[in-house]
């Protein structure tokens, strides 16, 4: 039901507003409400739908609650998202990452420590109370936690860190219907940290990576626990290795943008995961990444003839497999396909 596609801030002290953006489906006819569990507590969740967006247009803005409220034994806490039906009952939980709170923050009022009060929003548009199902349904606080964010250039700066990294630590879990959050249900599920930007691999290209139309990309993976931390730089054709985790940064020119193929998204889940998946098991992943709604590029399709035989041309490493049609992702989007996956793992 719900894909999480960033989160901020991943630090702050009590009543901090925490902002969390989703892509919701759901087949059921029925309500579905939404809302974030801070730790073992849930909170008043507003709920926001974004503008000219259509894959992830729900932002969640809720208040950190007082820690002294959670049955945390230590400042960093989990954070939840959880869709319930008409009767409380919690159809799917996503965590996504963890809430640092500062030493000695201040402290502050009730009202403010359990997140926001809910009341009729008079003269404002209704973003989320009847939205057509499946779509998240929630009442629109007043005032909306969007106006109260801090504008210090300090904590803007923070921000803007954590949204290059985006959403470090995507993973999926069941819960109980109860909202508290059983641990040993992540104790072994990866968290992806991606420490380099990938869009810097969009700009700066050479000549004769113009002239080839790709970039190539290498990879590197440190473990530490269940933490995988991945980083990745340009190299050029010459430098590649077999042995490297390497893909394509493909440049289609008339989009004037970059793609990944779901060859090389396998082929880097594959590295990352240190496996070799099935046949059965990478059709599974081309499933769960149609979420991410990829483009077929193909011979046979009228515009994407020339970008197709491009990319069948180019040497080792291959982005393809056989000269058949395949998929294209663009390329901001790899970060969100490494984590929806591994998140399953």
């Amino acid at each position: 039901l719900i894909q999480v596609l960033e989160f901020y801030p991943n630090e702050g002290e009590e009543g901090a507003p925490i902002t969390v953006r989703i892509h919701f489906h759901s087949d059921s006819s029925q309500p579905i409400h939404v809302r974030l569990v801070v730790g073992n507590k849930a909170v008043s969740t507003a709920v926001r739908e974004l503008g000219g967006v259509e894959y992830g247009r729900w932002q969640l803005d809720a208040a950190a609650p007082a820690l002294g409220h959670l049955t945390a034994t230590d400042t960093k806490v989990l954070i939840t998202v959880q869709a319930l039906n008409s009767e409380n009952v919690v159809l799917d939980s996503v965590s996504v990452g963890e809430f640092t709170y500062w030493e000695g923050s201040a402290p502050r009022s009730k009202s403010t420590q359990d997140g926001v009060v809910y009341s009729p929003a008079i003269g404002r548009r209704r973003a989320a109370t009847h939205l057509p199902s499946p779509s998240p349904h929630v009442s629109m606080p007043s005032p909306s936690l969007s106006d109260r964010v801090p504008r210090s250039k300090t904590r803007q700066r923070k921000r803007e860190t954590r949204r290059c990294i985006k959403d470090q630590s995507l993973m999926r879990a069941r819960h109980h219907a109860t909202g508290e959050v059983d641990e040993n249900l992540h104790a072994h599920t990866p968290e992806l940290e991606i420490v380099t930007p990938l869009d810097s691999m969009c700009s700066g290209w050479h000549d004769v990576e113009l002239q080839a139309g790709r970039r190539l990309v290498r990879f590197q993976k440190i473990q530490d626990g269940r933490r995988v931390i991945l980083s990745c730089e340009p190299i050029k054709q010459e430098e590649y290795c077999e042995a490297d985790a390497v893909i394509s940064c493909i440049y289609r020119e008339e989009a004037e943008a970059c793609y990944v193929t779901s060859v090389d998204i396998i082929h880097l889940l594959e590295r990352l995961t240190s496996d070799e998946f099935p046949v059965e098991e990478k059709n599974r992943i081309r499933r769960n990444l149609e979420g991410l709604r990829p483009t077929t590029v193909s011979k046979h399709k009228p515009g994407s003839e020339a970008f197709f035989q491009r990319i069948m041309d180019f040497p080792d490493p291959k982005p393809r497999n056989i000269e058949k049609d395949l998929k294209v992702f663009d390329w901001i989007l790899l970060g969100q396909a490494l984590e929806k996956i591994m998140s399953k793992y």
